[in-house]
């Protein structure tokens, strides 16, 4: 009987070590084959460049009229009259960067 308990025990014992050799080395193993697929590391940067232009005008408008300056509509209703002013256009453009 006591001899059936410890040989019992042992074989339970063998199964938890064999179990754990076995599960320790999966671990290595799987960041190898992570490691052979992507060896470098890789980083993607978002950039967003924003660009503005300014747009001077400064004429004299001798009769009532409508000037267009990309896409902005000025409409001249009190002519003759001298009109001075600043557009400033804006153009967004946005990339991504991989290093």
């Amino acid at each position: 009987m006591h001899l059936g308990g410890l040989l019992r025990g042992s074989l339970v014992a063998t199964g938890l070590l064999a179990g754990r050799a076995l599960a320790k080395p999966l671990v290595p193993q799987f960041f190898e084959r992570a490691v052979d697929q992507c060896p470098a590391v890789v980083t993607v940067q978002p950039i967003e460049i924003i660009g503005q232009t300014p747009v001077i005008i400064d004429v004299w408008i001798p009769v009532n009229t409508v000037i267009i300056i990309n896409e902005i509509t000025i409409q001249v209703t009190n002519a003759p009259t001298q009109v001075s002013t600043t557009i400033t256009t804006t153009v967004t453009t946005t990339s991504t960067v991989t290093t």
